[in-house]
């Protein structure tokens, strides 16, 4: 449930406890009755309730203790500044005032505030010693999302902790990460498709052609008809050995992780200019790397994908691939000379604008704290993948 919060003025008085015991720290606590649970009957000392008293003072989320009957006893620093900055569910409330009093009040404008002063009703009541409850409100045009957390505190005469802690960001984790995942799948599922292509479009053509082959073996009448027949099926069976190699190498290059991110690089940048009838030229001016496994699968499957899109759409003629040092982070370029990428696209993160290859080239370079540019230059295009180093 969604509550559009209105601006609140600032409260003309200090919100401070009205209880007439020694404060701790801003935390004003009843001494003797708020403490720690205990592993032993004797009560914590009074430097025990400071420190907890001081503990609370400082939690970022906001906290309050309540009375057996619901009412506020003392308020932390979250808690108050929630109220002036109108992100309390149940309003500026004070030391004195009903929590529950506060929420049916506001059950009009948020229906939220009315299921929470039910759960604390049950607290009171003794029939849940915890409740919890996740509820949205909309601040500055923004939905944000808390998490309401209540429990008894155990003998001390039926009084209550509550607490409020902003879960917006931690939904948005969630959400990214199950993004990232569809996304990994999705790049999966089209490298799966690729692979299916190559095998159907030149490994099978080449298969059906030495059978045609060992169909005119079979006929042949003489010598020579043998002979042709011969060198018709040995010339396709090296080139399904040549594409088979290549696959190999394109899925996991054999010099990642031995040889190193520069000589993998270096070997691909030549056998996929040879292939494209691409000029490529690279240039390690970072010297010699050591880089974990990961850090240099990424940059090879970005350095892959991205040379794959000039092949594809770029009508390129000259194409650069560079390891470049930085400050503190390896650098990774790919430029071409080509016919551009539009600059909207360019700057989106839409993947639906940027296709899964560049979403996942960002995801990978990402994942290991770096960041991935697409810039657009007055001719061509230039991919720039930054990871720490």
């Amino acid at each position: 449930m969604e509550l559009t919060m209105p601006n609140l003025p600032a409260p003309n008085h200090a919100l401070v406890s009205s209880i007439s015991r020694p404060p701790f720290a801003d935390f004003s606590l009843p001494a003797g009755q708020i403490s720690l649970e205990a592993t032993s009957k004797r009560r914590p000392s009074n430097d025990v309730h400071t420190a907890f008293g001081e503990l609370l003072e400082a939690m970022p989320a906001q906290a309050a203790i309540l009375d057996a009957d619901a009412h506020i006893l003392a308020t932390n620093y979250a808690w108050r500044q929630a109220g002036i900055d109108g992100l309390a569910l149940g309003g500026i409330t004070h030391p004195g005032d009903s929590y529950i009093e506060a929420c049916r009040a506001r059950a009009r404008l948020a229906g939220d505030a009315r299921i929470l002063g039910k759960y604390l009703s049950d607290l009171r009541q003794g029939s849940q010693t915890r409740i919890s409850h996740i509820y949205s409100m909309i601040i500055d045009g923004k939905k944000r999302r808390f998490v309401a957390n209540g429990a008894r505190l155990r003998d001390h005469n039926g009084e209550m902790l509550l607490s409020f802690s902003e879960i917006t960001d931690v939904d948005q984790m969630v959400e990214e990460r199950r993004r990232h995942c569809l996304s990994l799948l999705h790049a999966e599922e089209e490298e799966r498709k690729r692979i299916a292509r190559e095998l159907h479009d030149e490994t099978a053509q080449q298969l059906a052609l030495m059978q045609f082959g060992l169909m005119a073996l079979r006929d042949a009448r003489n010598g020579t008809a043998i002979e042709s027949a011969c060198n018709k099926i040995e010339e396709a069976l090296g080139q399904v050995q040549h594409q088979v190699r290549t696959l190999s190498y394109v899925l996991h290059p054999p010099e990642i992780g031995t040889a190193g991110i520069e000589i993998a690089l270096h070997n691909f940048a030549k056998g996929f200019g040879r292939r494209a009838g691409l000029h490529i030229e690279f240039r390690n001016e970072a010297g010699h790397l050591e880089l974990d496994q990961e850090a240099e699968v990424a940059l090879y499957r970005v350095a892959q994908e991205a040379l794959m899109n000039v092949h594809k759409h770029a009508a390129a003629s000259r194409t650069s691939v560079r390891l470049l040092p930085g400050d503190r982070e390896l650098i990774l370029e790919i430029e071409d000379n080509g016919i551009g990428m539009p600059k909207h696209i360019a700057s989106t993160r839409s993947a639906a604008e940027l296709g899964v290859g560049l979403v996942g080239m960002r995801e990978r370079i990402e994942a290991l704290g770096g960041r991935l540019d697409v810039i657009v230059l007055p001719v061509g295009t230039r991919i720039s993948a930054r990871i720490p180093y």
